[in-house]
């Protein structure tokens, strides 16, 4: 729940005229659509990789470790 309400806060602020923020697109989408965000720097910007993940062997894989990985899996299919 922290990184969420980091998340909600960074937007605040930067909603808020207090300064520069880089997020996912889907986080802040709705905020740029109605102009309480502005995009800059759009030169600067990389193409996402998609996230990378590195854990144990297989054989001793956490079940909260699956779940977490087929999610990913799951989310990254749908986008593409």
């Amino acid at each position: 729940m922290r990184a969420l309400e980091a998340q909600l806060g960074v937007r605040l602020l930067h909603r808020t005229t207090l300064g520069l923020a880089q997020g996912f697109e889907s986080v802040v989408a709705a905020d740029v659509a109605a102009g309480r965000l502005l995009r800059v720097l759009d030169d600067w910007q990389q193409p996402f990789a998609g996230f990378h993940l590195h854990y144990p062997a297989r054989e001793h894989l956490a079940p909260k470790l699956r779940v977490f990985i087929d999610h990913l899996r799951a989310a990254n299919a749908a986008v593409g």
